[in-house]
């Protein structure tokens, strides 16, 4: 009988050269069929895809590019800027001007309060004394009255 570890090699050695056959006949298959070798597909990618001064070229004018586009970003912005503090401006001195429409409304109608409260007042002070009077006028009759029962 044989030694398990033995045995677990042989097996490993055989799938081995299993896998090293299947990977040969693939490649026999592919070369039957036509297919394009490692390097004629190496040749054929140099010639479809870009060098590394195409890259460097072309991400040089993306930069360009890009620094153009933030540049006109920041007029615009700025422009907007000055737009938006002119508006502020404009509305400012609207809000200022209702402002002073509106002190100026509230300062006639508390001169017309005042007057009529002083008028209400003097009319008061008119009944006041008119009450007053009659006060007087009845504590006489009052008196009178008394005196005569």
């Amino acid at each position: 009988m044989t030694n398990p570890p033995v045995e677990i090699a042989a097996w490993l050695a055989c799938l081995a050269f299993v896998v090293m056959l299947v990977n040969q006949g693939s490649k026999a298959v592919s070369i039957f069929r036509g297919k394009p070798e490692a390097a004629e597909v190496e040749r054929d990618a140099q010639a479809r895809f870009a060098t590394k001064i195409e890259c460097h070229d072309k991400h040089k004018r993306i930069e360009e590019e890009n620094a153009r586009i933030w540049n006109k970003i920041g007029g615009i912005e700025r422009g907007m800027r000055e737009h938006v503090d002119k508006l502020s401006e404009v509305w400012r001195s609207r809000l200022e001007e209702q402002v002073g429409a509106m002190r100026k409304e509230r300062q006639e109608d508390l001169g017309e309060l005042h007057g009529k409260v002083n008028k209400v007042d003097r009319e008061i002070g008119e009944i006041s004394a008119q009450v007053k009077g009659i006060s007087a006028q009845l504590e006489r009759l009052d008196d009178k009255l008394d005196s005569k029962t």
